[in-house]
This record gives C-alpha cells, structure tokens and sequence, in this order.
C-alpha cells in the first residue's frame, strides 16, 4: 500500500521516468532518456522550463537572464550529444577580467598575454613575469578537475571493481601531472584562496581580484582553509576548448535551456508545466510515481529529482521515511545562499573610473573587489548577519552581446552580489547597495537606471525552490564534493529509496550551468537498467 495516499484523480498513465523540475539538469536527464527511447515526463511547477537558468521580460523592451546568466561549464559531451548548436545554441566568448578601482583605471587580465603583461607591470613586474606560469598550473589542475566533473564520483569506502578502477584513474592522472603540481593538487582542498596566491603574487591589487573568483556562491572568507577550490571551480568551464574561459548565451542563459528542450521534445519527452509535485508516491521503501499539488496521481517505474537533496528528501520523499542517521546528514547538508542577483535596466553603458566608454573591457566580466581587505570586511560584516555596506560585485552587460535584449541605446546590466546574508534585508535594501557601490567606481551609472529586479536568497528560495537559496544547492567546500554530496546509502545519483534518483547540482559534480549531474544520473540510469 503506498504510504502517501492519492486525494485526487489516478490518472492512467505509466512512465518510465518522471522527471521532478525542469532545471537544465533535469532537461538533460529527461533527453538522455528519451533518446535511449524511454517514455518520459517531465513535470515543472513554473509556467516555463528552465529553472535558473531562463530568460525573462521582466520590463518591456528588456530581456534579462534572470538567474544565471554566463556559461563555461556546460560540459562538451552534452553539447554534442544533443546537438545543441543544431538547436539554436550559440555562445560568444568574455574578453577577460576586469578589477576596477576607485582611483585609477584598475587591472585588466584579458586572453592575450601580451596585452595582460602590459596591464599587471604597472602594478608589478614580478608578478606580470610570474603569471602565465600561475594561469599555467591552474590550467593543469583543471585538467584533473574536468576529468573529475564528467565521471559519477566513486565511494572512497567502496571496493566496488567500478570505484577502484575509477580512484586508480585519478590516483594516476595526479601522478602525470608531475610532482611538482600533483603537490599542489594534494594540498589543495585544505588550502584558503589567499594561501595559494600569496605564493604566487605580491600585488594586492592581483590577489584581490583572483581571489574574488573563489567567492560567488560562497560563504567562504578567502583566507578560511578551503575556499581555494572555488578558485579552481571558476576555472574549470571553456570555451572553444580554451580552459577557464566564460561566454555569453545569445539570447540570455535561456537560450541554453530552450535549445535542452527542443533536444528533449524532439526525443519523445513529454512537458508539461504549472505542475507542481506535492510529494513522491512510495511503496515501502520505492518510488512508484508523484503526487500533484491538486491531487492527481502518476506512476512511473523512476522518479528523478532535479530539486535539491533537502528539497527532495526531506520535503517530497518526507524525513520520517529516512534513518536517524540519514536524516542527520541530509540537515547537515550546508545551504545558506550567499549570493544575491540584480538586474538592472539603463539608459546607456556604465563608464567606470580610468577606462574609456565602449571599451573592451565592458565585453569583460568585471569585478568589484578592489583589495583584499575589502573582501574581508564584507565577509566579516556578513559572518554577523548584515549586508555589508560595500559588497563585492560581479558584473556583465549581457546587451553587448545581444542588442535584442533592450532597446536601441540602451542596455540590461547583470550584477552577481556576493556575501549576502541568507536572512537578507528587503530586495529594496539590497538594491539600494549595490547601486551606491557601482556609482563609486562607475559614477553617474544610478541616474542611468530605469528599472531594476533584485533576487536575494529568499527571493530564489520563492521563485526557484531552492533551498535557502543557495545557487549551487549545496556549498562547494570540500567536505561537501564527490560522493559526499549525498547521504549514506546514495550510490551514483541512487538514493537510499529504490526507483527514485536525483539529478540536481546538489549531487556531483555540483552546480553551475554544467549539465554533468543530469547527463550522468542518465547515464547511471540506463547502464544499470533501471529503466
């Protein structure tokens, strides 16, 4: 008998596969299944796909990428397995890095090392001789990390043949890497942002900004043990084969996930959406399908949750159904969004202090971390509960990539706030911030400003379901990647229910529009012939 109860109709349907949310993982698991010719259904609670990953007229005549709103990690199996470009999906390459200050025109790293020679000897020669090696080493580790990203991550308890074949794959592409890098790569999980660039840089003004990358998403100080795997989480993405580079959907992050769909429709999968799951339907301790909001019943002989593991465990599966021990390590799971989104709508491009208007370096992502100190008083003030009165910022201008999404002259600024407590105040505060601390190294950019969308963690908790609205589901520190993602009992997206799997950026390889959790939960799927 199930244990939930249907209160509405039975509808008369089997499915293979019910896919819970149509975040882009959930996309990609539901088009690997339909293309192996499984029946699917994919259920979305919103009015559209795309979770995070959407594109929205939010004011007339602006589209925004609401959520997310760049791509590099999108792994390139996915992309060619699903012929993504055939579906519309075209992707133009960030120039670079920019750091601007509040005296002065701050510090640029573009692609071309020539040109960020030029820009980091005027702060210091040594570090400026020292970077390409730098940007070499991490290139080397991301190497490793990709390998790690497109594989399910093996139970470092297991002495399952397929576990210790995959750690001795690691354990040797560690050693090829040469001793000198495997080092670094052993110490790496320990060591913070700061520890790991002090060895490399003296310039403030360098570190600062290379740190920063560790942050978004994060709650992480960049001098806390750690936080130097977001350092290489950033550079992990490429384009066009080049590693750690980022781009520019045409058409905003929803382009990507409307390119999944037609891949998805176009293998069978069937859609539908403004249905919400109130819960998974079990019988002693297997899935057997979904129940709606409004009652009515589906079986399947898999659900699949592209919700995070909190979400999904605790909430549609129920934590009295887990173990003590279970329920213990699903809570303990770290959440707390830190990252809050603004959007912004103006009348023309920010010009920031010492750069020209319709630079380059407004194709650029740009950072608001002009020193380290800096970046630790917005942490220090956040760690207390408040928004700190200068965050840290991440900023691009979708709109020089794609005039379609504001009109004629104008343009969509996309603003990443990090640090932001989970309990944030009002959006109105958080906005009211981020204005006054872009008009202290873009000055005169507040009176350009016709509308603007704020999404603090609360707001993606409401609108995404997302967990205390963590962009990422859950924290990538390393206590919290590979296997250790999921409660004991998990195995290769499994959870400790039969018939009932996850597919979320909660999993491995975590979150990011990377597509790797649906493709590989997929996979694990249809090589185990569970459906």
């Amino acid at each position: 008998m199930d244990i939930h109860p249907g209160t509405g109709r039975i509808l008369n349907e089997q499915w293979d596969a019910i896919i819970v949310g149509g975040g882009h993982n959930g996309l990609i698991c539901a088009a690997y299944l339909g293309r192996a010719g499984r029946r699917v259904l994919l259920l979305e609670q919103r009015p559209q796909v795309g979770g995070a990953a959407l594109t929205e007229s939010v004011f007339p005549g602006f589209s925004f990428s609401v959520a997310s709103d760049t791509v590099s990690l999108l792994r390139p199996w996915i992309w060619r397995d699903l012929s993504l470009s055939r579906h519309g999906l075209r992707v133009e390459p960030l120039a670079g890095h920019d750091g601007p200050q509040v005296a002065g025109p701050g510090l640029a790293l573009w692609h071309d090392s020539h040109r960020t020679y030029d820009e980091l000897a005027r702060f210091s020669v040594r570090d400026a001789q020292r970077f390409p090696d730098y940007r070499r080493v991490l290139n080397r580790l991301s190497q490793l990390g990709q390998g790690l990203l497109d594989h399910a991550a093996p139970r470092p308890t297991s002495l399952a043949p397929r576990d210790l074949s995959h750690m001795w794959r690691v354990g040797s592409s560690i050693v090829e890497l040469g001793p000198e890098i495997a080092a670094i790569a052993l110490q790496f999980p320990s060591l913070s942002a700061l520890d790991f660039l002090d060895g490399w840089f003296e310039s403030d003004t360098l570190k600062a900004l290379l740190a920063f990358q560790s942050i978004p998403g994060s709650r992480l100080s960049v001098r806390a043990p750690g936080s130097a795997y977001g350092l290489l989480h950033a550079n992990l993405g490429q384009h066009d084969g080049a590693v750690g580079r980022r781009g520019m959907a045409i058409g905003g992050n929803g382009a990507v996930t409307q390119a999944i769909l037609r891949a998805a429709l176009g293998f069978g999968v069937e859609v539908r959406c403004d249905a919400k799951v109130d819960h998974v339907r079990l019988r002693g301790e297997r899935a057997v399908g979904v129940t709606l909001e409004n009652g009515d019943e589906l079986s399947a002989k898999t659900v699949v949750s592209g919700c995070d593991p909190k979400r999904t465990l605790l909430s549609l599966v129920g934590e009295e159904h887990l173990s003590d021990v279970q329920r213990a390590q699903v809570h303990g799971l770290r959440t707390a969004g830190s990252t809050a989104k603004v959007n912004l709508a103006v009348d023309a491009l920010p010009t920031f202090v010492g750069r020209s208007a319709y630079a380059s370096h407004l194709r650029s992502e740009i950072a608001v971390a002009p020193s380290v100190t800096y970046l630790d008083d917005a942490c220090s003030t956040a760690e207390q509960g408040q928004m700190p009165d200068r965050p840290p910022l991440r900023l691009v201008v979708p709109s020089q990539f794609d005039g379609r999404m504001a009109p004629v002259g104008q343009h969509v600024l996309s603003v990443l706030v990090s640090y932001v407590p989970t309990h944030s105040p009002d959006p109105d505060h958080v906005g009211k911030t981020v204005l006054r601390t872009l008009e202290d190294f873009s000055p005169g950019l507040t009176s350009s400003v016709r509308h603007m969308q704020v999404l603090t963690p609360r707001v993606l908790q409401a609108t995404f379901g997302l967990t205390d609205g963590h962009i990422y589901h859950v924290a990538h520190t390393p206590d919290q990647l590979g296997a250790l993602r999921t409660p004991t009992n998990s195995d290769r997206y499994r959870t400790p229910f039969r018939g009932l799997w996850m597919c979320s950026a909660g999993v491995h390889p975590g979150g990011g529009v990377m597509g790797a959790s649906g493709g590989l939960c997929a996979q694990a799927m249809l090589h185990g012939g569970s459906v």
